[in-house]
């Protein structure tokens, strides 16, 4: 793990300038999210707006919106790929 200031960047994942990572699971899936700083300058998340499984993203492209007390932002995909499954949890919980 690498920690540039107050964030945390674990050398694990490969990231999207736009602050999204990604992760090579060992099926060969992908899992993506937000980076810590994203999730530092946000704040407390509000709404997650997220893609459906089964839809087509584009590295690079909007695939999500996100709301805090502070702004509302986009989430880009920092891969291409199809959805296969999403944090269904994060509807009930958009903290996580």
């Amino acid at each position: 793990m690498v920690k540039v200031g107050e964030y945390d960047l674990p050398d694990d994942l490969y990231y999207h300038s736009d602050h999204a990572w990604a992760r090579v699971e060992s099926d060969g899936t992908v899992t993506v999210g937000m980076n810590d700083f994203y999730q530092k300058s946000a704040g407390d998340t509000t709404y997650i707006d997220l893609p459906f499984e089964g839809d087509e993203v584009e590295q690079g492209e909007t695939c999500g919106k996100i709301q805090s007390a502070k702004w509302v932002g986009k989430f880009v995909s920092p891969v291409s790929g199809e959805i296969i499954a999403v944090n269904e949890e994060l509807e009930d919980d958009c903290t996580l």
